[in-house]
């Protein structure tokens, strides 16, 4: 470490690792490292029949990084959720007005309107339209004391740690879309 006042630091770290020649690695290209999620979460999956969750409506994702739509896609399809996606907190309170949605996985870190501007909107065109709240279920990567407070605080019905397994997914849907149906 260098540092000089008021002029700045300057932190370094070495570390004795290996160099690898791009054609002799095993790591897959970026592109390649976003289709392969699916099928690192398949080969970690068991082969017995699971039973499938129904809803009659869909749900609504709100999430903005794709390795996370395509990781959530992924569980969804495989438990039988039917569902639309928003890609920011603005996309999901349009797409929320215009039909409404039984349950709701809320991203918490968005661009234009994060999780939870979009559930107090949400919450707000609820009550003013007298429509049936939809359930919001929070999904974070903050899995910090007081993160699932804040988002049931906010309006949120229930809150999901980053990543998602199919286990916790299914609990929760199973939960929340008896609710609903």
């Amino acid at each position: 470490m260098e540092s000089e006042l008021d002029k700045g630091s300057t932190f370094s770290l070495q570390l004795p690792l290996p160099v690898v020649k791009e054609e002799d690695s095993a790591l897959p290209s970026p592109a390649e490292a976003e289709i392969s999620i699916p099928e690192k979460i398949r080969k970690s999956q068991s082969t017995a029949p699971k039973k499938k969750l129904s809803s009659r409506k869909k749900i609504l994702i709100a999430e903005d990084y794709q390795g996370n739509i395509i990781v959530i896609k992924f569980l969804l399809d495989t438990l039988g959720i039917k569902y639309d996606i928003a890609n920011d907190g603005v996309e999901a309170v349009q797409m929320h007005k215009k039909s409404p949605y039984p349950l709701i996985l809320m991203d918490i870190q968005m661009p234009r309107m994060d999780g939870f501007q979009a559930t107090r909107a949400i919450r707000e065109f609820e009550a003013e339209s007298g429509r049936q709240p939809s359930t919001i279920i929070a999904m974070t990567a903050h899995a910090l004391a007081g993160d699932s407070e804040r988002c049931l605080k906010s309006g949120m019905d229930d809150y999901l740690s980053k990543p998602l397994t199919e286990k916790d997914i299914r609990e929760k849907f199973e939960l929340h879309l008896a609710k609903s149906a």
